[in-house]
């Protein structure tokens, strides 16, 4: 029998705190996990599952992904007896079979031919809805999900037999549906959205040549509104009317220059942008397109729609996104889209 502990390299592996999760693993139904694991791979093909070179390399990306587990945890500031405390949850998490499926994505991803990227808003979403033991504020999913996508790459050039097994299940499948998924650097963004947005901008008011470091956050103050139809009711935040939960799907702000409208717009990005990065992928992804920059953007024939601009345009504030990506976020998760500045686009074109 074989002792798929020693050929993980787990029994060997030193320092790392989950091994008892997957020892778990190998008491239960191995092969039912390995068919889950590699689902994408292996659709309809239940004897490859049985096969040892996909038994190696599902326990060898397990392995991997709780080492990155482990060492989020570690960065996050926590010491062995407090990572010991995600023994259990990691132990029902890995043994969830969504969960699973998630994890081997990056196996068909990479023999198609497509970029390697680790659904991790999957995995966050997943961890929040087995209510299992809270991650540490700063513990950087994404980050996660870029090691992980690199290692499994490893995994796979270490292994003629296991390219060999999958390519002859994606022979056989009838078409391959696969798409890419999103692959954003949360990180990255919500840096950018600080550096652009966090300092209030007065060059508009004062043209002195005067630096100014005034904070967004500190002293933005949101305009109160009231119901026309209903001026007996008292006046609400113009916050509380942009709130996710409200069944406002279009809203439109008119206002004259200096009114705030640019600096609400800038204010809502960073609501999103001042959120541990742990919680980004729960909260309304914010969109800002300044029209300015994008009719200037459009005119030099750097992008030819919203989706083009994210990706390609200059001066897209908090860096560049994956055009593809952006299109499959926006489809499955909530963000919210904002236009500012219709009023500074002088072209009717």
């Amino acid at each position: 029998m074989v002792d798929w502990l020693v050929v993980w390299g787990v029994t060997t592996a030193t320092g790392l705190v989950f091994k008892q999760v997957l020892a778990a693993l190998v008491k239960e139904a191995l092969e039912d996990y390995v068919r889950d694991f590699f689902k994408d791979c292996l659709r309809g093909i239940v004897e490859l599952a049985r096969d040892n070179s996909l038994k190696k390399a599902f326990g060898q990306a397990l392995k991997v992904f709780l080492e990155l587990v482990q060492q989020e945890l570690e960065d996050a500031g926590l010491n062995d007896v407090q990572i010991q405390q995600y023994i259990q949850p990691l132990t029902e998490f890995t043994g969830d079979r969504q969960v699973l499926s998630t994890l081997g994505q990056p196996f068909s991803q990479a023999l198609s031919g497509e970029k390697i990227s680790l659904d991790t808003y999957n995995l966050a979403t997943a961890w929040d809805a087995l209510r299992l033991f809270p991650l540490p504020e700063n513990f950087n999913w994404q980050k996660l999900g870029n090691r992980y996508g690199r290692k499994i790459k490893s995994i796979l050039l270490e292994s003629e037999e296991l390219r060999e097994r999958l390519q002859i299940a994606q022979v056989l499948e009838q078409g391959d549906n696969s798409r890419p998924l999103p692959n954003f650097n949360f990180a990255s963004y919500q840096e950018g959205i600080n550096v652009a947005y966090s300092k209030l901008k007065l060059d508009s008011l004062d043209t002195s040549g005067c630096h100014y470091s005034l904070q967004l956050w500190n002293i933005f103050v949101p305009q109160d509104l009231r119901d026309q139809s209903h001026p007996q009711q008292p006046s609400v935040s113009i916050l509380d009317l942009l709130h996710p939960q409200k069944d406002y799907w279009h809203t439109v702000i008119l206002g004259d220059p200096g009114s705030g409208k640019s600096t609400l717009t800038q204010y809502k990005a960073l609501a999103w942008a001042r959120q541990p990065t742990s919680l980004l992928h729960l909260q309304e992804f914010p969109l800002l397109v300044e029209l300015r920059n994008y009719a200037e953007n459009v005119g030099n024939s750097r992008c030819h729609n919203f989706l083009d601009y994210f990706q390609n345009g200059t001066g897209v504030a908090g860096g560049n996104l994956n055009l593809t990506g952006l299109h499959e976020w926006l489809n499955k998760s909530p963000a919210m889209v904002m236009f500012d500045g219709l009023d500074e686009v002088l072209d009717p074109g």
